[in-house]
């Protein structure tokens, strides 16, 4: 069982969520991989099944309350909970204020929003560096390419101008 405090960074994680997704060009699910949860909502949101739906509305009589329980507990419940409950406080929060700063100050809320919009971008930028490469199988030591190899003469290849094609100064790449 987690705790109040547990419940309650949670509750904050939604709020930041609710808040990015209030605010155009940024995606709640990318706060949710930025915080750390995105896993856990992901693993959340595909346990939802129609069958497990049904199992939880049958928990309204009181003899099939403990297989409500059990599909509650199957699609952590309590956390969906608790996150939408985060995410909807934000979004109506946000939405107001956000309305009264369009039309009082328009040009400092489009900064704002162009900001968080780079951030996102950089911090996904630098998530993806951080992680291996998938569908790529590391190559032993023996097997370099020819190419890979220190001392290969560079080849030379020709640069073309994006609106006339014509031939730009030539550069030199491995």
């Amino acid at each position: 069982m987690a705790g109040l405090r547990e419940w309650a960074a949670l509750y904050l994680k939604g709020v930041a969520m609710g808040s990015a997704d209030a605010v155009p060009g940024v995606s709640g699910g990318t706060i949710a991989l930025i915080v750390g949860i995105y896993e856990r909502l992901i693993a959340a949101v595909t346990a939802v099944d129609p069958a497990r739906i049904r199992r939880l509305l049958a928990g309204a009589r009181p003899a099939n309350i403990p297989d409500a329980r059990a599909a509650f507990h199957e699609i952590d419940g309590a956390f969906l909970f608790v996150l939408l409950a985060g995410i909807g406080t934000a979004v109506v929060a946000v939405l107001s204020g956000v309305d009264y700063l369009l039309e009082t100050r328009p040009v400092a809320t489009y900064g704002f929003f162009f900001g968080l919009i780079a951030a996102s971008a950089a911090v996904l930028s630098a998530a993806s560096r951080s992680t291996r490469r998938v569908g790529r199988r590391p190559r032993s030591r023996g097997s370099r390419s020819p190419s890979s190899r220190r001392g290969t003469p560079r080849r030379r290849f020709r640069a073309r101008c994006w609106s006339c094609s014509s031939p730009v100064r030539s550069q030199s790449v491995r």
